[in-house]
């Protein structure tokens, strides 16, 4: 993908002397609507806009932060404590810890948990080995595949990601990319450790979602069920990095050694610019 499906938006606020023609009982829809603004603004209401209000969105809608609960050899109680909740489930396996974990977050209603984290005990994973440029990489969330591309250096391009390092760094480089495309970040979340990318689904379901290689240097799990509980942040932005995380009995870690969810990215921001009638700005 590229940036023409990155889900910008603007928003266009017009002061104008005759009513937008949606036709007989406003039956116009779909382009006609789009044709009848146009008119408006070009053609048939010419000297009869006064005023536009314009809200740009020239960056894209920020990532949420997220953490993981790692399960190995659980016991007893297994769980997270989140924004200094605890919140566990009875261990039954270490795979299926992952999503009873998660439904008891999910299930929180502690004013400080409820609306502010979700959880999920699938993943799947890319595993890099001395991957080459030019290898591609795809995530496919419904009818939607999102291309991620191997390139030999620092890159900001929307589906690129850097493999001049090692393993480990391509990994993260990876997850950054993936992290901070547009739309895709909605619904997935990744997450490096040591050479491994960790994909996970923010919506807690498997369905729909698909991960794909070119090459045999990558090693790729689908989404599952595994010995894992991610937690994210409800909200993308910034604001996520602010919230605590921490782990709770016998078996369980958390991944990087995070103490607070991590790679909260910006938000939606806008640009505004207002034209009067003449074209000057006010």
């Amino acid at each position: 993908m590229s940036n023409r499906d990155a889900g910008f938006n603007t928003l266009v606020s017009l002061s104008h002397r005759v009513p937008l023609d949606l036709g007989r009982s406003n039956s116009r829809k779909g382009r006609e609507v789009m044709v009848a603004l146009a008119n408006l603004v070009n053609g048939q209401g010419v000297g009869q806009v006064d005023a536009a209000v314009v809200v740009a969105n020239q960056a894209t809608m920020g990532a949420c932060a997220g953490a993981t609960l790692v399960i190995s050899g659980g016991a007893g109680s297994v769980g997270g404590i989140i924004n200094g909740v605890t919140i566990t489930a009875t261990h039954s396996s270490d795979t299926a810890d992952g999503a009873l974990i998660a439904t008891a977050i999910n299930a929180s209603v502690n004013a400080i948990v409820q609306g502010f984290v979700r959880a999920t005990g699938l993943g799947g994973s890319f595993t890099l080995a001395s991957v080459v440029a030019g290898t591609v990489l795809k995530i496919g969330v419904g009818t939607s595949t999102y291309e991620f591309v191997a390139v030999s250096g620092t890159t900001t391009t929307l589906g690129r990601f850097d493999i001049s390092g090692n393993d480990t760094a391509d990994a993260l480089s990876l997850a950054a990319a993936i992290n901070c495309f547009p739309i895709l970040n909605q619904s997935i979340r990744a997450e490096s450790v040591a050479g491994v990318c960790h994909i996970y689904p923010l919506d807690n379901t498997a369905t729909g979602k698909r991960l794909m290689t070119s090459a045999a240097t990558v090693t790729v799990s689908q989404i599952a069920a595994v010995a894992r509980c991610h937690v994210a942040a409800v909200m993308p932005g910034n604001i996520g990095n602010a919230f605590t995380i921490a782990l709770s009995g016998t078996g369980v870690t958390v991944a990087n050694t995070n103490t607070r969810l991590v790679g909260g990215l910006g938000g939606t921001t806008g640009t505004i610019k207002r034209v009067n009638a003449t074209g000057g700005t006010f």
